[in-house]
């Protein structure tokens, strides 16, 4: 094979390499509705997939959790009946129900402190779990891709899903039933009580959730914008970074080391970037909530004092509303980390989902053929076209037809980009050719299963 028969090099990290991961990370930050929410379910379905051993272990930790919110629920109704009924009666002489709502208060504390500590071992153990069947599945499942898949997508790439991504998950699976069914039971449960306590202030309360609504809803779509974007630089960062260090000695030859460190420098301004507008989303939300939180207290105070004094509302009565109501818009925070975890998290997912969709090497054949016995080594490429598929329109092997005996020994010459290495590739069935056919004793490869490709090599 001569130089003549070449097309052009492979492309650089400077030339379409580096700008063909850039377009997709462009489109990684840009999808369209349809493409969104079909991530978004591939997503789901792999949480769901991942969860499905542990349902009794999740089961019960939704029943600790449960079991934590009532009693907690139950402290402000014992506040209420110390003040409304056990200190006049212990004015009156009478200290037995003040002790019993003292003493009912106190074991809620202790109750509710052991049932908190159950939870959290149990709900840390399923998320190591989970994170641990996920590395699990990504490292198996990228062994069995495809070498045209690892030549596309870079081991950078590949390393960013096994580590940050991964990474990202950790505080969601750890902490998000906590944050999201603890805060949606406190909520349900607080806005029953608070209906039973006084249903005129409950409506004040009501009232301050439209703008809730319209806040959560918009946090919702920023945040899962952002979250892609911070996931697609960290992955751009990564990549660099290990073929920087995988090439260090092209890198060090060429005295490379002042565009290297430019290009990093632009890399971590863009996840700097785009973790600071991360950021400032769930700062705004978070201050929209409090601001929502405060206004409907002052309005309850007012009202609810002046109820009091009309003698309408008792007071311990208007102080166990005032317990409830701060713990109705501290669940809301916890929703908002939530969301904050979820889209970070639902990023990763995403990325980790569609490695994990990836079809497993090269297709098997419907009806696999058989190698005569004893194998011979006669190797055939009848009239063989090869281009990548991450750049069809560049033929590295316009037309090649060779006849290898079984048993000889043949040295292949060219220069660089010639195609020697893309011809050991075909002849390994690493790829398969755009055009004609590679055959072992007569046998077209494509006709072959990995099993007996397996045993042959």
């Amino acid at each position: 094979m001569t130089a003549t028969d070449s097309a052009a090099p492979e492309p650089t990290q400077d030339d379409e390499g580096w700008r063909g991961l850039a377009v997709e990370d462009e489109e990684a930050d840009t999808v369209d509705r349809r493409t969104g929410l079909a991530l978004q379910r591939r997503a789901r379905a792999l949480v769901a997939e991942v969860l499905r051993p542990h349902r009794a272990a999740v089961v019960l930790a939704f029943a600790l959790l449960v079991a934590e919110n009532a009693v907690m629920l139950a402290g402000p109704l014992l506040v209420a009946t110390a003040i409304d009924t056990g200190v006049p009666a212990a004015l009156a002489g009478q200290p037995a129900p003040l002790a019993l709502a003292i003493g009912g208060y106190a074991a809620c504390g202790l109750s509710g402190a052991g049932l908190r500590a159950a939870f959290l071992v149990l709900s840390g153990r399923i998320g190591q779990d989970v994170l641990l069947d996920l590395r699990r599945r990504v490292f198996a499942h990228g062994q069995r891709l495809s070498l045209d898949f690892h030549e596309s997508y870079t081991s950078g790439r590949f390393i960013s899903r096994l580590t940050s991504d991964i990474a990202s998950l950790s505080d969601l699976i750890e902490k998000g039933m906590d944050r999201l069914l603890g805060a949606l039971l406190s909520v349900v449960g607080i806005t029953v009580l608070l209906f039973w306590l006084d249903p005129v202030l409950a409506v004040v309360v009501l009232a301050g959730l439209g703008p809730l609504l319209l806040l959560t809803r918009w946090f919702q779509r920023r945040s899962r914008a952002g979250y892609r974007r911070t996931r697609s630089t960290v992955a751009r960062l990564i990549v660099h970074f290990v073929e920087s260090m995988n090439g260090i000695r092209a890198v060090q030859a060429f005295r490379r080391e002042p565009r290297n460190d430019q290009i990093m420098d632009g890399l971590s301004a863009a996840y700097r970037n785009a973790n600071a507008s991360a950021f400032l989303t769930v700062a705004s939300y978070v201050a929209g909530v409090r601001l929502v939180g405060n206004t409907t207290l002052a309005l309850v105070l007012l009202i609810g004092g002046l109820r009091v004094v009309d003698g309408a509302l008792a007071l311990g009565a208007l102080t166990a509303f005032v317990l409830y109501l701060r713990r109705f818009y501290d669940p809301l925070d916890d929703l908002a980390q939530f969301f904050n975890s979820y889209q970070s998290a639902a990023a990763a997912l995403e990325k980790i989902a569609s490695v994990l969709d990836t079809p497993v090497g090269l297709p098997e054949p419907a009806r696999p053929a058989r190698l005569a016995q004893p194998v011979r080594g006669e190797l055939d490429l009848d009239r063989v076209r090869f281009a990548y598929r991450r750049a069809p329109d560049r033929t590295i092997l316009p037309e090649l037809t060779l006849h290898v005996p079984a048993g000889q020994t043949v040295a292949l010459v060219g220069a660089t980009g010639a195609g020697k290495s893309t011809l050991a590739k075909l002849a390994a069935r690493f790829h398969d050719p755009t055009a004609g056919a590679v055959r072992l004793d007569g046998v077209d490869l494509r006709d072959l299963s990995d099993a007996t490709c397996g045993r042959r090599w």
